[in-house]
């Protein structure tokens, strides 16, 4: 037969109870930062991140994407710089004259340009000369030519189709001495004269300017040479030469060295 406990038995038992519950308490709080931790992810520190973004310790990297060539030239946004910019180049052409009487022989151009990734601006300078028509000129002027040295200042802008073919347009202004071999005073008059001449005494030269849009394209078989062929429309004006503006059509082609 058992009788129930009595008051200091249940005073014990609560108190052994009380013991327990407040060990488990504390060991409960001991452990909470450990957990805590545990469970947390590590916040990573600005060196630790940017050493994962860019692989490089200290260095934070931005939005931009920064290229380097093989000079060391670097450009920004995806574009590299050409590694060449440098374009040397010596070009022959034969200029075709709308008019009846001047025949284009030859013209010959040596042009320094440096390339500014598509933007190309150069400098150039030349001769030229033209022969007479012989169909329209007196017999005594038949063998004689017209010359003219040429400096050209100007832009192209070439677009790159292909890493080998860059197709441009230009535009240009050209200054230009003009002079003819041989006095043509004792033959100007109405008569036979061309009415877009001047009565001219040699070798009394006469400046003009002209300005030349131009189209064309490069082709580049190695990385330092290229073939250039290209047309421009000229429009001259001197008038101390020439009684009126005239135009020709200049188709040329050249070599081009790049460095």
């Amino acid at each position: 037969m058992s009788f129930p406990a009595g008051p200091a038995v249940n005073c014990k038992r609560s108190k052994a109870g009380g013991c327990v519950g407040s060990l488990f308490i504390a060991c409960y709080l001991r452990a909470l930062p450990a957990l805590a931790s545990a469970v947390q992810i590590p916040a990573q520190t600005p060196a630790a991140a940017t050493t994962e973004r860019t692989g490089t310790p200290g260095i934070v990297s931005t939005g931009a994407t920064r290229h380097t060539s093989s000079n060391g030239t670097a450009s920004l946004h995806g574009e590299p710089r050409d590694p060449r910019p440098g374009q040397l180049a010596l070009t022959v052409g034969v200029p075709q004259f709308r008019g009846e009487f001047l025949r284009g022989e030859l013209t010959v151009d040596l042009r320094y340009g440096y390339k500014l990734w598509w933007l190309v601006p150069y400098v150039a300078g030349g001769f030229r000369q033209v022969r007479l028509d012989p169909l329209d000129w007196p017999w005594m002027a038949r063998d004689k030519k017209l010359r003219a040295w040429h400096a050209t200042l100007g832009v192209r802008i070439e677009l790159p189709a292909s890493q080998k073919l860059l197709p441009f347009l230009g535009i240009a202004i050209e200054r230009t001495q003009w002079s003819y071999t041989e006095d043509s005073t004792s033959y100007c008059h109405e008569s036979y004269y061309p009415d877009s001449w001047r009565c001219y005494q040699s070798p009394d030269h006469k400046f003009g300017t002209a300005i030349k849009p131009q189209f064309g394209f490069l082709y580049k078989p190695e990385p330092s040479l290229t073939l250039e062929f290209w047309v421009e429309y000229v429009r001259v004006d001197a008038p101390e030469m020439f009684t009126r503006t005239f135009t020709f059509v200049h188709p040329a082609l050249g070599l081009a060295w790049h460095h």
